[in-house]
């Protein structure tokens, strides 16, 4: 029987880690600078949909868009890959059915998918992202809007699978996409239409409304945006303990409630450098967030609680292109002075 091998430790291999983190941040920053033209259409476009609405200053999101079902899946954690734009479409829907309807009535989606009207805002104008052209078609590159195009269809592909939104339009290939429906935050086995809710209905997260007039919605990664309103949703329903000692959700809670893995609550990091969240001080942790004497605690049985967080809401107000770009050249200045160190051992 074949050994099994054994994983690289030491020096070199946090080399090897601390490297790929670095060129995972420069791949990152670099399509943020590739989006900084889509970033201000789209954010000149949203503010024109919401001054010409009923200018609401939260857009609400109910409770069951992150509740986990019997089989540890929420509606939320189905949309979150890595460059896909469905969550992104999902909640830009809701901010534009809340900005254009009111509440407690079913909105009917009359907005075409690209315009071709002078004034016209189509959705293609209201979603951002990196939009690479089809590797399929080897002849000749499509346009970014034709690449975006692809790429918002595909996210409706997804919200329709999962019961979040009904392709209601045309029996053509193009058509169907056209007048889609979106539906209600639970997902579920059917599809729900999608009413816009009452102010005061309990169990909704309510989001400001700059995370979609300065960018946020577009600029923050899948994993962001699910952590932190998981965070929104931890607060709105213990708000004098958020208010005074932060929230909280250990690890077995959170995949148990919110059906969100270790590695996607990870995003609570750069959701702090980016100043949008908090992160309260624990005497039992260094500043980075690491426990203080970690084998010691362990080996006497001690449990450290989880980190404890406040939502930082008026970070919102600011861009969120140039904020997240700081903030990941930061990283990757830290990165590079941490790999230089490991290589100097």
């Amino acid at each position: 029987m074949r050994a099994k091998a054994s994983r690289p430790t030491g020096p070199t291999c946090r080399l090897s880690r601390v490297s790929r983190e670095i060129e995972r941040l420069q791949r990152r920053r670099t399509r943020l600078e590739r989006l900084q033209k889509q970033h201000e259409h789209v954010c000149a476009r949203r503010r024109m949909v919401h001054s010409a609405g009923l200018k609401p200053r939260h857009i609400l999101v109910r409770r069951e868009f992150l509740q986990a079902d019997a089989t540890g899946h929420s509606p939320i954690a189905r949309l979150i890959t890595p460059r896909g734009v469905a969550l992104q479409t999902f909640l830009v829907a809701l901010f534009e059915a809340q900005c254009m309807h009111r509440y407690g009535t079913n909105p009917v989606n009359n907005r075409v998918l690209r315009a071709t009207e002078r004034g016209e805002i189509g959705w293609l104008d209201l979603v951002a992202s990196v939009a690479d052209a089809d590797p399929a078609n080897s002849v000749e590159r499509t346009t970014e809007q034709g690449n975006l195009l692809r790429q918002v269809k595909a996210a409706l592909r997804t919200l329709a699978a999962a019961h979040l939104a009904r392709l209601a339009g045309g029996t053509t290939q193009n058509g169907r996409f056209e007048a889609f429906e979106i539906g209600h935050e639970s997902g579920g086995d059917d599809f729900l239409p999608y009413t816009v809710p009452r102010v005061r209905l309990p169990g909704l997260i309510r989001v400001p409304v700059d995370f979609f007039l300065k960018g946020w919605a577009h600029v923050l990664s899948p994993a962001e945006i699910a952590t932190y309103l998981m965070f929104s949703d931890l607060a709105s329903q213990f708000p004098s303990q958020h208010k005074e000692n932060g929230v909280f959700v250990a690890g077995s809670t959170r995949e148990r409630l919110y059906g969100l893995r270790r590695d996607i609550y990870e995003a609570h990091r750069s959701l702090t450098d980016f100043r949008l969240v908090e992160r309260l001080p624990d005497p039992k942790r260094w500043p980075n967030g690491r426990i203080r004497n970690y084998r010691e605690l362990t080996n006497r049985g001690e449990v450290v609680s989880s980190h404890r967080f406040r939502l930082l809401d008026s970070g919102f107000n600011r861009d969120a292109l140039r904020v997240v770009k700081r903030g990941l050249e930061n990283y990757k200045r830290a990165g590079e002075s941490t790999a230089g160190r490991e290589a100097a051992r």
